[in-house]
């Protein structure tokens, strides 16, 4: 009888801990993908956040492909040399990762601090300058080719479904297979003892 309740117990805490690791996954998946359709420069994870790199601009630093880690920072912390994620205007959503070549205190039209930007492959400068304003925030570090997967999910999000559906039965199959191989040996160890 004691025993029976144990187990009761055991079961009833099992199935709260897989329900508290699927709402994890599903929560952590949605927010993932949310995060990274979102083009608001403002939004990020403890003061970070991640770009792909779409062009060839950046090579040999960072190639197509690649995923950047951006440090959100402001303006008058980035120096000449920093790789940049900054959006080209204030009504473009379109992120461009360059590097700053040179800095121009009240260079832009309307007195703000402007950012000379320079693809490292690009043999001449930005055509425009880049307003403080604009900047988001100086590159940190990145991985090769996750980028591009990211970006292929952004714009097909019955993939990202599927793969979470996909994730969830393989996990729980993954922990069905776990547990029965754990009952199995506790049987054969039940029946040896039994026999001793």
């Amino acid at each position: 009888m004691k025993y029976r309740r144990h187990r009761i117990k055991k079961n009833k805490l099992n199935k709260i801990k897989d329900v508290i690791f699927y709402i994890f996954i599903i929560v952590s998946l949605s927010f993932s993908v949310l995060f990274a359709m979102s083009n608001d420069k403002n939004k990020s994870i403890f003061g970070y956040r991640y770009y792909s790199i779409l062009s060839n601009s950046m090579e040999p630093s960072y190639k197509k492909g690649d995923m950047v880690f951006v440090k959100l920072i402001p303006y008058d912390k980035v120096k000449i040399g920093d790789a940049v994620s900054f959006v080209i205007n204030t009504r473009s959503n379109t992120t461009v990762t360059h590097r700053v070549v040179d800095i121009l205190p009240n260079g832009c039209a309307d007195g703000t601090t402007g950012f000379v930007t320079k693809g490292d492959n690009n043999k001449e400068k930005d055509p425009f300058l880049v307003s403080e304003k604009n900047i988001i925030g100086v590159v940190i570090g990145s991985i090769p080719l996750i980028g591009e997967y990211v970006q292929k999910l952004k714009e097909n999000i019955f993939a990202v479904v599927c793969m979470s559906i996909s994730f969830i039965l393989f996990s729980h199959t993954f922990k069905w297979y776990l547990s029965s191989s754990k009952t199995g040996t506790e049987r054969v160890r039940r029946r040896k003892r039994a026999i001793n």
